[in-house]
Parts: structure tokens; sequence; C-alpha cells
């Protein structure tokens, strides 16, 4: 049976391109920050898996260093091809203060400080990026930025699932008031950090003022 009659954009099985917020350089510069911040939270938890002592931190940040490289990966294929802006010159943070920021979260190394490596990744900055990458996908045109979206939908449902796992770990250690003052102390820092930024993407992350 062959289709009715109607222009393309009319047929209701198909939906009409609705254009996305970001021009090409900006989503380029966007989606390479992601790159590098997921890149970075790689090595970090990474880094991290070794020296903490407890058993089921050590897994978790494991298993979730993988995940973030996964992530990053998914990003990278997903950067515009731009000749006067090379992939690997955009995966780079956006600002000084945004690598500042992540060096902050990374800097919680001591094996003491699990509550400390915790609410930095799992309180600040992935529900952050989750929020982030929502944003980003509200944004998107509906049929030239679909396969981005189709990422994007993906690292969210993924995100999640290890914010939520990382909340139990916290939820699990927060037990007394010496540890909700140290969990509020270091979220509060860090929050500083990131308000000064302006986000992961730096000014503008969530649109203009």
């Amino acid at each position: 049976m062959s289709e009715p009659n109607l222009p393309r954009a009319q047929l209701p099985w198909r939906r009409p391109e609705v254009p996305g917020a970001f021009g090409i350089e900006a989503m380029a510069r966007r989606v390479g920050a992601y790159v590098w911040v997921e890149r970075r939270l790689f090595e970090v938890l990474g880094a991290w898996t070794p020296v903490v002592p407890e058993l089921d931190v050590k897994l978790r940040l494991a298993v979730h260093s993988a995940h973030h490289a996964e992530r990053a990966d998914r990003f990278y294929a997903r950067l515009p091809e731009l000749r006067e802006l090379p992939a690997d010159d955009v995966c780079v943070p956006t600002t000084a203060a945004v690598a500042s920021l992540v060096d902050a979260v990374a800097a919680a190394d001591d094996p003491s400080a699990t509550i400390e490596k915790l609410v930095g990744v799992y309180r600040v900055l992935l529900p952050h990026l989750i929020a982030v990458y929502s944003f980003h996908l509200a944004n998107t045109a509906t049929v030239a930025d679909e396969p981005l979206a189709r990422t994007l939908r993906h690292v969210i449902t993924d995100a999640t699932d290890d914010w939520r796992d990382g909340e139990l770990l916290i939820q699990a250690r927060i037990a007394d008031a010496v540890a909700v003052d140290r969990a509020a102390a270091h979220q509060a820092e860090l929050q500083r950090l990131l308000v000064v930024a302006g986000g992961i993407c730096g000014p503008g992350t969530f649109g203009d003022a």
C-alpha cells in the first residue's frame, strides 16, 4: 500500500523538524566538554579504587570508572566533523574554573576520605552532569540531532543508575553527626566551585542567564 499523498512533514508518523538550541560549533564544544569530564572521572575513580579500604566502595568505583570511559567514547563518536575544529581540540575543560572543580573532587585521595570521595562524585558532579545532559537533550533538533539524542538518553539512564549506587554507599556511611558534617561541608565547598565555574560547560551551561 502506498503512502497517502501528503507532504512528508504532515505524515502522522513523521515528526516535523524542530531546530536545536545549539549551533554546530557550540555543539562541538559542549560535547567535547562531556568527553573531557567523563575521561577525567574515569581516571579519578580508577586512581581511587586501589586505595579505598571498603570493599563495596572499591568494587563500585571500579565498575563506575569503566562506565565513565564508555560514556566518553560514546560522546566522542558524536562529535561533529569540523575541519576548522578538530575533535581532539574540543575535548578539553571549558574553562580553568571547570578544571579546578574536577581537580578539587580528585583531591580527596586520602584512604580515610571515603565520604568526601563519594560526595564529590555522587552528590555534586554526577547529579550536575545528569542535569546538563538532560538540558542538552531537551534542546536537540528532533531530526538532525537524533544520533546525539539517542546517546544522551542512554547516558542519562546509565549515569542515573550509577548515581543511585553512589547515594546508597553514602547513606550507609552517614551514621553519626560527624559524618553528616563531613559530607555537608565537602558538598558545600564543591558546590561553590561549581557555581564559580558556571557549570561543566562554563557560563551558559543551562542557557543564557
